[in-house]
């Protein structure tokens, strides 16, 4: 059976809006949500997402705002949620 994961980067273009598009995929039925933790440098991911990356960089958003917003989806929608992240930040977060 196919399955459809859908994408976003935490934080873009803003944590609300986010937060509502990961509630529209849900809404529409995707099977799995990825959320990516953004990154300073994720070159191999194109120009689109490393662009999104980095306003959401540039707009402060951290790791505990990551967290906090895979929290709130959690207990708001039933679509199983992902995170995508890199080594570095995870291997550095306290």
């Amino acid at each position: 059976m196919t399955k459809l994961m859908t994408h976003i980067v935490a934080g873009y273009p803003n944590m609300k809006k986010c937060k509502s598009v990961a509630k529209l995929m849900a809404e529409s039925g995707v099977d799995f949500i990825e959320i990516q933790i953004p990154f300073s440098d994720p070159v191999a991911d194109g120009p689109t997402i490393m662009g999104a990356n980095q306003k959401a960089l540039a707009s402060g958003v951290k790791v505990k705002d990551c967290f906090q917003l895979m929290k709130e989806l959690n207990s708001e929608i039933e679509t199983p949620l992902l995170f995508m992240s890199y080594f570095n930040i995870l291997h550095s977060f306290k």
